[in-house]
C-alpha cells in the first residue's frame, strides 16, 4: 500500500465526500452533466475506433463512480478500473461488479510495464500532484503504439476572456455600483480562502498539455474542444443552459480534431487521444 501525501489525503477525502451524488453527473440535465456525458461518449469512441487490439486491456485511472469504465466493459474491454478515493470505489461497485476495481494512485500502479492496450485518464489529471511523472507512469503501463485518453482543464476559456475585455474597459466603480444593482449583493463580497478546485485543480494551456505529452513519449492524434464555458454577465446567465452547450458543440465541431488549433486552444476543457512511441 502506498503512502499518501497531505495533497492526495485532501483530494481523496473530498472526492469520497461527494462520491454519493457523483454518478447523477452521468444522467441528469443541465450543461456540467453535458460536459460529463459527452467527454465520456467521446472516450468511448475512441476507445471503439480502428487501429487498436480488439478487446484488449483497458486500465482506466480515476474511475470515480465507474460510468465509462463499465460501458467499456460492455465493449468487450477487459478492464481494470482504479481509484483513490474509497468512497468513489464503493459506488463503483454497487452498480456493476464486471470491472476489476482496485484502490491506486497512478504514481505507484500495482502492475507490469507494458500491461496495457489502451488507458483512460478522464477529469482526473489536474488533480494529480506531479502531472508530468503521471504521464511518465502512463507510458509505462502502456504497450508501444497503446492508446492514452486523457482530458484536462485550460486557464483561459475563450467566452470568459471575451467577456473580461469588455468588463475590464469598464472603470471600476461603474462596473461594481452595476452588479450591485442586478445581482442585489454587496459591493463589497466577503475575502475567503481560496475553493478546493482553486486549490487542487491544476489547468494547462494546449501548448503545455501537449508539451508534456511529448516529453513522456507520446504522439498526439487527436483533440476536441470539450467545453467553451457558460456566457454569464455579472454572475447572471444571458441564455438558457442549452443555448451554452449549442454554441459549444457548435464551436467544437468548428474545431474540428486536428490538433493545434487557435479556435480549440480557447475551450475550457480538452479531450486528446495519444498514441506510445516505441
Amino acid at each position: 500500500m502506498w503512502e499518501r501525501t497531505e495533497w492526495q489525503s485532501n483530494v481523496s477525502s473530498y472526492f469520497t465526500e461527494h462520491a454519493a451524488s457523483w454518478r447523477q453527473r452521468y444522467g441528469s440535465g443541465g450543461f456540467d452533466a453535458w460536459e460529463y456525458q459527452t467527454r465520456g461518449r467521446i472516450a468511448l469512441e475512441w476507445l471503439a475506433a480502428p487501429g487498436i487490439v480488439t478487446r484488449g486491456r483497458l486500465l482506466e485511472i480515476g474511475c470515480g463512480a465507474g460510468v465509462q469504465s463499465a460501458a467499456a466493459a460492455k465493449q468487450g474491454w477487459s478492464v481494470v478500473a482504479v481509484d483513490f478515493a474509497e468512497g468513489m470505489l464503493v459506488q463503483a461497485r454497487c452498480h456493476s461488479q464486471e470491472p476489476a476495481w482496485a484502490a491506486a494512485v497512478v504514481e505507484a500502479l500495482p502492475f507490469p510495464a507494458h500491461t496495457f492496450d489502451a488507458i483512460l485518464m478522464n477529469g482526473v489529471i489536474g488533480y494529480v500532484q506531479d502531472p508530468q511523472q503521471a504521464v511518465c507512469a502512463v507510458r509505462e503501463q502502456l504497450r508501444p503504439g497503446g492508446r492514452f485518453i486523457v482530458s484536462w482543464a485550460s486557464p483561459h476559456p475563450l467566452l470568459c476572456e471575451a467577456v473580461s475585455r469588455v468588463v475590464s474597459a469598464i472603470p471600476d466603480a461603474i462596473y461594481l455600483g452595476l452588479k450591485h444593482l442586478v445581482t442585489r449583493r454587496p459591493r463589497v463580497e466577503p475575502v475567503s480562502g481560496p475553493g478546493f478546485y482553486s486549490r487542487y485543480l491544476q489547468r494547462w494551456t494546449p501548448e503545455e498539455f501537449y508539451g508534456m505529452l511529448e516529453s513522456a513519449g507520446f504522439k498526439l492524434e487527436r483533440v476536441r474542444s470539450q467545453n467553451f464555458g457558460q456566457f454569464r454577465l455579472m454572475d447572471h446567465p444571458v441564455w438558457p443552459e442549452r443555448v451554452d452547450i449549442q454554441l459549444s458543440e457548435w464551436l467544437d465541431r468548428l474545431a474540428g480534431t486536428t490538433p493545434h488549433r487557435r479556435l480549440r486552444d480557447g475551450a475550457r476543457t480538452h479531450i486528446a487521444w495519444a498514441t506510445a512511441g516505441s
